[in-house]
């Protein structure tokens, strides 16, 4: 999860030239953002229960049936959404 922050000295170490680096987050707006809200809670979903077993959250107090709506009033019709946003790197072979 904190990879990305090290991803340059990562590579050199390996090596491999100085990467690439890219950040990328989905970001929507209004009533747009509902598929940005799944990738949001799809995550929590798939997380849940393992949030619950490290005392994060319970799982009554998410309510993952609901979240998706809850978020996207939230939103409302003016408001902009950003999702997880994602690092990749990439380097080609040295010579």
């Amino acid at each position: 999860m904190r990879l990305g922050a090290r991803l340059a000295s990562l590579f050199e170490e390996a090596g491999l030239s100085s990467p690439i680096l890219r950040l990328e987050a989905v970001i929507s707006s209004g009533p747009q953002a509902v598929d940005v809200v799944h990738l949001v809670t799809d995550l929590v979903e798939t997380l849940l229960p393992t949030m619950a077993r490290l005392g994060i959250v319970a799982a009554s107090q998410v309510d993952p049936f609901t979240l998706a709506d809850r978020i996207l009033s939230e939103v409302g019709a003016g408001g902009t959404l950003m999702g997880r946003s994602e690092i990749a790197a990439w380097t080609t072979k040295p010579e």
